[in-house]
């Protein structure tokens, strides 16, 4: 439904774009009749709801926040460019629709997701591509010379500070990351164009839940496209900066898909790629396509007409394909693995499924390749660990130490962190052979010193359930009250030590407990 709605709002938006350019004449050569720029609008607008590329952000459940994202900034933007084109005829609630549009939509996109911060960019390019010579902007050509200066030196200063304050923002995240801001970066830049290859060429087989068999960019020349992928950046974005008064849509198009992944495809440690990234991001190719129509309509519309409904045919078909797939666990999987056999994380997932099914030898040839394709991420080898513990089995003395050593001094991921809480919530039932493992994994997590990148309390904590699980009951008191002494914000322990005290008779100690359960 939030797609759907979507869906409309491209739609209204992409013809005041239009509308806009008819009524500046800034197309030249031709001017589009009102049902010209309808349908020209209702095709971005179908081209964009079909794309098979939508199909993670529609039907992956946690992607609705990037849905509800578009929608406030969508809406947003339209009353921005509505308020805008009324301004002229001084409509006085035009003002008050100009800033408060943005200002609510905005802040309601920005709860919803962050992408919705970069609306003031957007903002921003519409201005300099539809609005160049209007107010505000018109004062700059009467500005001193002097004065501009002065304005294009503070610019840039601002510029300079806020990049320098994102980076120093985004440095922590990379002690949970397998890559440095430098390699994320460059892998980027690949990554974009893998996107636009998705977008323009919509292979089936290419399209994937995770993409973690994206190779990273370790070097500027390793792999070798890095140093094409940056340079055909620098291209489009000169060659659209170009053509901005000649072909105003196409530069939109551009500038708009470079905008929307400023956040997600840069410099912030978040994972290498994700086609939800590109659920507004799209509409740049959009409007692309959009622009070369329209020149196409005044010189040979009549051979390209029929173009677009093969296209939303096309698209909408693989489409329907790529959700059958995601239908079912089983077939989810079956493709997942079929298209990515390299991606360690769709590896593990085929685990689980084959475990749960009790197909044990299958599951641990999955986890196995998973371990494989990414050596270094000890959360792989603690769900190896848990896969051999449903047959009530332990690994190998080498193999227990190995992952002992990977969490005392390899990098320790979120992946890791979320095993370890997998195994502290079984080892009373299905994984009991894991509880001297856990002990030791914990034991290694905390011999890290300042090198572990979270709270120290939830290991002492998790260290707490191991030795309760072995029946050393003042050894798990003991871990369980330094966990709360840590941080007295954090409340588990106290759960834990009332249950143990509870089970023991000690009817004073557990009070104790609750009253500072209550104080918190």
């Amino acid at each position: 439904a939030i797609h759907a709605v979507n869906g409309l709002l491209i739609l209204w938006f992409v013809h005041l774009i239009l509308t806009r350019l008819v009524e500046t004449r800034a197309i030249p050569g031709v001017r589009l009749s009102a049902r010209a720029t309808a349908l020209l609008a209702t095709a971005a607008a179908v081209l964009w709801v079909v794309h098979p590329i939508q199909v993670a952000s529609v039907l992956y459940v946690i992607q609705r926040m990037t849905e509800l994202s578009a929608l406030f900034t969508l809406l947003a933007i339209v009353c921005y460019l509505m308020a805008r084109r009324a301004l002229p005829s001084g409509r006085r609630w035009a003002p008050w629709l100009l800033v408060g549009g943005p200002v609510l939509f905005g802040a309601l996109g920005a709860l919803s997701k962050e992408n919705a911060l970069l609306l003031p960019l957007f903002i921003g390019m519409l201005e300099f591509v539809l609005y160049p010579s209007e107010r505000p902007w018109s004062f700059w050509r009467q500005l001193a010379p002097k004065n501009k200066r002065v304005i294009g030196v503070a610019l840039a200063a601002a510029a300079i500070a806020a990049t320098v304050g994102a980076i120093l923002y985004a440095l922590p995240s990379y002690s949970e990351r397998q890559f440095t801001m430098y390699e994320r970066v460059l892998t980027e830049a690949r990554v974009l164009f893998f996107y636009l290859s998705l977008i323009f060429v919509p292979r089936i087989d290419r399209f994937g839940h995770l993409h973690d068999d994206i190779a990273l960019s370790t070097s500027i020349i390793s792999p070798w496209t890095a140093i094409p992928a940056l340079v055909g950046h620098v291209v489009i974005l000169a060659g659209a900066l170009l053509i901005r008064r000649r072909q105003p849509l196409i530069t939109l198009g551009v500038l708009w898909f470079y905008i929307a992944h400023l956040l997600e495809s840069t410099i912030f440690g978040l994972e290498i790629a994700f086609e939800h990234r590109n659920y507004l991001a799209i509409l740049g190719p959009v409007l692309v396509v959009t622009g070369l129509l329209e020149s196409a309509r005044a010189r040979a519309w009549r051979h390209v007409r029929w173009l677009l409904p093969v296209i939303a045919i096309v698209f909408g078909g693989i489409t329907a394909l790529r959700a059958s797939q995601w239908g079912d666990v089983i077939s989810f999987y079956r493709y997942e693995v079929l298209h990515h056999p390299d991606s360690p994380r769709t590896q593990i997932g085929l685990n689980m499924l084959l475990e749960a099914q009790g197909r044990h030898e299958e599951a641990m040839q999955a986890i196995r390749r998973a371990v494989e394709l990414e050596p270094n991420e000890a959360g792989y080898r603690l769900q190896l660990h848990l896969t051999e513990a449903r047959q009530g089995k332990l690994l190998s003395p080498e193999e227990q130490q190995r992952t002992v050593e990977m969490l005392k001094s390899g990098s320790l991921s979120a992946t890791a962190v979320t095993s370890l809480r997998h195994t502290s919530g079984c080892i009373q039932t299905w994984c009991q052979s894991l509880q001297v493992p856990l002990e030791n994994w914990v034991k290694a997590v905390l011999d890290r010193g300042k090198r572990t990148p979270y709270d120290k309390s939830y290991f002492y904590y998790l260290l707490g359930l191991s030795y309760g699980a072995q029946g050393k009951i003042p050894e798990s008191i003991e871990q369980f009250r330094l966990s709360y002494e840590t941080d007295k914000a954090f409340l588990h322990p106290l759960f834990a030590l009332a249950d143990i005290y509870l089970q023991l008779g000690q009817i004073e100690n557990a009070q104790q407990v609750l009253m500072a359960l209550q104080n918190n």
